[in-house]
Parts: C-alpha cells; sequence; structure tokens
C-alpha cells in the first residue's frame, strides 16, 4: 500500500511517519524496515500481512485499569523503530519482510475488516496492535480503528510512542481507546542504545492524554541500563511534566535475559527501591510486574486503602469495584471499565 507519510527530497523520500525520518532511495528500507521506496513511492510492506492474531487478556499488555477481566484481539506484523536489544519480541520486532524469521512466523494476509469480523466472533472487548511495533502499521490502524468502533469495541496499542504528531493525531482522532506506553529510560538511554530522543515519546504521551486516551505507563528496569534510581528518576520526572501522576497507572516490571542481550534479571531490592521512589515522586497507581509477589499487582483504593482488584500472574481474579468505584468509599479509579 502507499504511505501518506513522505516528502521529496530531490530524487529520495524522506519518511515522515516517526521521528527518525529515513531518507530513501529507489529500492531502500526505513530502518525499521516496514517502509520501502517502490517506484517513486514509499510502500507501507505490512498492510495487512499479520505475523500474529490472538486472544490475550488486558492485563497481559499490561493493561490493569483498561476492561479488567476482559480479552483483545492482539494483532502484530513486523518490524520496529527502536531495536531494544532486550526486547522478548525480536522475533517480530527485528524480523524483516525477506527475513527467514518472517517466513518461519509466517504472514496471514487479514483486511481490517476481516480482523474485526475475527475479533467479535472471539468474543474480544477491544482490538490490541502488539508484540512489534504497532505504530508503524499507522495506515492499517487507520482503516482498522473506525471498524472496530462502530461495532462497540475498544481500540488499543503496546506501543513504544516513537511517532510524528501528525500521524499519531489522526490514529487518535480514528477511534484509540488506550495506550500501554513504553517509557525505556532518560534520555541517555535513548541516545545510547537506540540512537533516538526522549523528547518525541513525551510528546505522544501528552497527546494521548489531552486527547483523552487513557495511558498506562511501563517502565522495563534492565539491569544496567535503566534500573539505577538516577535513570528512573529523569525519566519519571519528564512523565510528571505532562501528566498527573494520580491518574496515570505505572508499571515497573523485570527484566529477563533475552538472546540478544545477557545481563542478569533486575534484582527484586532494585526494583522496590523503584517503586518506593515512584512513590515519593507522586504516583498513586504503582504495579510491580513479571515478579511472583501478587500483591504488587493489585489495585488498591488511594482513599480508603481496600484492595479492589487481585490479580494472578497475567489474569484478573478478583474484582470489588463497582465498574471503576469502590464499594466502601465511593471512589471512582482512573480509567476505563465494562
Amino acid at each position: 500500500m502507499r504511505s501518506p507519510y513522505s516528502i521529496p527530497t530531490g530524487e529520495a523520500l524522506r519518511c515522515t511517519l516517526c521521528p527518525r525520518r529515513c531518507l530513501l532511495r529507489e529500492g531502500q528500507y526505513g530502518l525499521c524496515h516496514s517502509r520501502r521506496m517502490v517506484e517513486g513511492s514509499i510502500e507501507a510492506l505490512t498492510f495487512g500481512k499479520l505475523s500474529a492474531v490472538e486472544m490475550r487478556p488486558m492485563e497481559a499488555k499490561p493493561f490493569y485499569h483498561f476492561l479488567p477481566g476482559e480479552k483483545a484481539l492482539t494483532f502484530s506484523s513486523w518490524g520496529c523503530n527502536l531495536l531494544c536489544p532486550w526486547c522478548q519480541n525480536y522475533h517480530l520486532s527485528i524480523a524483516k519482510e525477506h527475513s527467514p524469521w518472517a517466513m518461519e512466523y509466517g504472514v496471514e494476509e487479514i483486511s481490517p475488516g476481516e480482523l474485526v469480523k475475527i475479533a467479535l466472533e472471539r468474543g474480544a472487548a477491544a482490538t490490541c496492535g502488539s508484540f512489534m511495533e504497532p505504530l508503524i502499521m499507522a495506515e492499517y490502524l487507520l482503516e482498522l480503528f473506525p471498524l472496530a468502533a462502530r461495532e462497540g469495541l475498544k481500540n488499543t496499542l503496546v506501543t513504544n510512542g516513537y511517532v510524528e504528531p501528525e500521524p499519531l493525531e489522526e490514529i487518535v482522532n480514528s477511534g484509540l481507546h488506550g495506550a500501554s506506553l513504553d517509557v525505556k529510560g532518560d534520555d541517555g538511554v535513548y541516545r545510547r542504545y537506540m540512537g533516538a530522543r526522549l523528547r518525541p515519546v513525551m510528546e505522544t504521551l501528552q497527546l494521548m492524554v489531552e486527547r483523552g486516551v487513557h495511558v498506562e505507563i511501563v517502565y522495563l528496569a534492565v539491569t544496567g541500563v535503566s534500573d539505577g534510581e538516577e535513570v528512573f528518576r529523569g525519566a519519571m520526572e519528564e512523565v510528571l511534566e505532562v501528566v498527573d501522576p494520580s491518574r496515570v497507572p505505572l508499571h515497573i516490571n523485570r527484566y529477563h535475559p533475552t538472546p540478544l542481550f545477557h545481563s542478569p534479571p533486575t534484582p527484586f531490592g532494585r526494583l522496590m527501591r523503584l517503586r518506593r521512589l515512584a512513590e515519593g515522586l507522586g504516583f498513586t497507581f504503582i504495579y510491580v510486574g513479571n515478579t511472583p509477589e501478587e500483591e504488587l499487582q493489585w489495585t488498591r483504593c488511594p482513599s480508603c486503602g481496600e484492595v479492589l482488584i487481585k490479580r494472578r500472574g497475567l489474569r484478573m481474579t478478583e474484582d470489588r469495584t463497582l465498574k471503576g468505584v469502590c464499594p466502601f468509599c465511593g471512589f471512582h479509579l482512573p480509567g476505563v471499565y465494562a
């Protein structure tokens, strides 16, 4: 599919979808490998080509304040514009259209309308672009989201937020309801490990919140990279410039080694120090994930202290709220509740 996100620069085209702004000549791929210049235009190679389509709990995204207990039809293609070396889904995010990985995992041709039909047949409450970077599927999302919303489905993304404002605004306006947004560290982490910047991610966060999109922030504390208190504080201080910490949930997740990155798992004590630091910065709803300690994933009422939602692993096990309202004191939890 021909992409609208480009501007001519001499004999080349500059992709304007993300802040990378790759300059492509005939036959060249962008860094994300989801875009290529073909016969004088940039082609969106991933349109309708899905590497995964499956039902997954909202809690797996993670979303703890968005349709708890419900499931989303989760889909992906391939490619990413940040290429974190510790990515758990490297087989999809770093895979290329022409690579053995992409062929091994297979690609299904599924139109936006067909995906909505599958979601309804399987009883999904939402759609969710995940596993790779869904924002580089912008053209697909722009067709999918209005169709899904028309059928009563919510639309969500698990995203790194590294996108230009114009396409982001179009995606939000097309019917984006929720985003699980990765913040990978302070600006130094982005520059050193991804050759990117933190500021565009903060601009994405601000635009989403201003437009009423429910956002939950995910911070993966990678050992030796982003698990230090100084790095964490630097990242969260940027977040605090654009959001109310009492309204935006924060997930501090434990890192585990991958085939491409071999640092040891995040020490539990370090996760707890980051949690205490987040409390001191004013965050109300703080969760520690990828650990066996269930209580660190429970939602408590900040007004009366009662446990309202319990979770085990990637699933909700008990919801005592009345559609997000505390039955003990009447406090309204931030989020979206069925």
